[in-house]
């Protein structure tokens, strides 16, 4: 039994609360913790939160290197060569049929063969599946049929009313034209890739389907196809044949083309090559 002594003697022991917010650390001592980490945890330590996010953008850059990723079954080897250090992985998420289309930051945008496109974090291992290219897609009277038989090279079809493209790895790969942009601190996201030069299709985050341009930017009438594309603000934009530059602006609920604040349709970008010289492939940077 307690004494009343014992309970006097408890009430002055001091109490730990066992909730502890790691978000409200002082800034200069989570900056000196977040600057202390490897390079793996120093750019998971940014998808915390909001607060950790913040200072994470105010520590000291570190040198850019490229990286060298190689993935095997389920086991992923990230080569640091400024660190001269390899970080593993296993059971990571990536499918073993993937085939990177392109990135934005730490994130992968990947394709199988079933035409599933996913977003892929390479240190979080965090996936995001986007929808089918088998469900409805916006925009357009194209549908994707899946070749569903064993044996087969190609993946399938697209579909319109003016007949069937062939959808493979050789056409995928050889030839792929895509962009990702992602946002860190909101997780929000716009995808949108070439096909074969004709067709361009696109994802937000928070549609419910892909979305088709084909019928949308009139480029049949000019004749005109795509042959590259970039994203930056809001924006994408689409370089065509002819030295001509569309715009899609993505910052409203419904994408829409800009056409009358368009500086570069009326100034095409052209260009000469040499006799006996062909261009292979077409890149716009912003």
């Amino acid at each position: 039994m307690d004494t009343p002594n014992d309970l006097m003697r408890e009430e002055k022991r001091p109490k730990v609360s066992e909730n502890h917010d790691w978000s409200k650390l002082y800034p200069d001592l989570l900056r000196s913790i977040l600057e202390s980490l490897n390079s793996i945890d120093f750019h998971r330590a940014k998808t915390v939160c909001s607060d950790w996010y913040s200072i994470w953008k105010t520590c000291v850059k570190r040198p850019l290197c490229p990286w060298r990723i190689t993935y095997v079954k389920d086991s992923l080897m990230l080569l640091n060569p400024g660190e001269d250090k390899i970080y593993k992985g296993t059971n990571v998420g990536l499918s073993n049929d993937s085939y990177y289309m392109t990135s934005s930051g730490n994130w992968l945008l990947m394709v199988d063969s079933h035409l599933g496109f996913y977003i892929f974090n390479l240190l979080t291992y965090q996936r995001i599946d986007l929808p089918s290219m088998e469900s409805s897609i916006r925009g357009g009277n194209v549908r994707f049929e899946r070749n569903r038989e064993d044996g087969f090279s190609e993946w399938g079809h697209f579909v319109d009313p003016c007949g069937k493209d062939y959808v493979g790895k050789d056409i995928i790969i050889c030839r792929r034209s895509a962009v990702l942009w992602i946002d860190e601190r909101t997780g929000d996201y716009v995808v949108a890739w070439i096909f074969n030069n004709h067709y361009l299709f696109s994802y937000k985050k928070g549609d419910d389907s892909w979305w088709n341009w084909n019928d949308h930017l009139n480029m049949e009438s000019l004749n005109l196809s795509f042959l590259d594309l970039a994203y930056r603000n809001s924006k994408l934009y689409l370089y065509t044949t002819k030295g001509h530059i569309k715009i899609v602006d993505f910052s409203r609920n419904d994408p829409i083309e800009v056409i009358e604040k368009n500086l570069y349709w009326e100034h095409p970008f052209q260009y000469f090559t040499k006799e006996g010289k062909n261009i292979c492939k077409t890149r716009m940077a912003i």
